[in-house]
């Protein structure tokens, strides 16, 4: 899932509403506490294995609002990733956010929504599937 950051590329945007955001706070989160007693250096490669683990792992991608179009993204280097992994670690815990559980809430109502979705557009497939199984002349989708 990819992570969307502030326009200038070096801050994760604060919106717990993506899932790409919401997966790399709980990753961040597992890492604080080791984060916080690490020396420059030991910080660096923390930064770097989440960034790694984002781009090579899963496949994602770190982006930013494409200035030139509307609603549009474009992708951010690897080492402006690192940056706003390591400013995301500086300054966690100061500003609004949403707490884990409420991200955690957030992302089971949007999966519970998208299986109720899918049920309900199965539940329409059968019956249309069924209507057509009428008479060529009863079925709304056929051509004579």
């Amino acid at each position: 899932f990819d992570v969307i950051c502030m326009d200038d590329g070096l801050h994760l945007k604060r919106n717990c509403e993506h899932t790409g955001n919401n997966r790399l706070r709980v990753m961040l989160d597992i890492r604080m506490k080791n984060y916080k007693k690490s020396n420059r250096e030991e910080k660096r490669a923390i930064t770097q294995e989440v960034v790694s683990s984002i781009v090579d792992d899963a496949s994602s991608q770190f982006l930013r609002p494409d200035e030139s179009l509307l609603g549009a993204y474009m992708p951010i280097s690897r080492e402006m990733a690192v940056t706003c992994i390591q400013n995301s670690f500086d300054s966690n815990g100061k500003g609004k956010s949403m707490s884990k559980r409420q991200c955690r809430e957030s992302e089971v109502k949007k999966l519970m929504d998208r299986k109720k979705k899918k049920t309900v557009l199965g539940r329409l497939e059968r019956r249309q599937d069924n209507k057509c199984k009428l008479p060529t002349a009863a079925c709304p989708s056929s051509v004579p």
